[in-house]
């Protein structure tokens, strides 16, 4: 689907998304495909499947031991972003 037809039928797009289905949006005179709206549990499931690669390596981790000085911070936001 063309992006100014998404445009003109984006709430019934969001209706069949609902209901399951994969919506892929293209551009340009050759239709080139640039993005895809398909249900949230889906992108959640895709995107934790992404996430193993930063648990394994901080499982990994489990096997030293770590000291930091008293007056050493880190938050948890920028733990993360490790």
């Amino acid at each position: 689907m063309r992006i100014a037809e998404a445009k003109s039928h984006f709430s019934e797009i969001i209706d069949a998304v609902h209901l399951g289905e994969h919506v892929i949006i293209s551009r340009g005179k050759n239709g080139t495909e640039i993005a895809a709206i398909i249900p949230i549990a889906e992108w959640r499931k895709l995107h934790r499947a992404s996430k193993p690669e930063r648990e394994e390596f901080f499982g990994s981790l489990s096997q030293f031991q770590v000291t930091f000085s008293d007056d050493w911070y880190l938050s948890e936001e920028e733990f993360i972003n490790l």
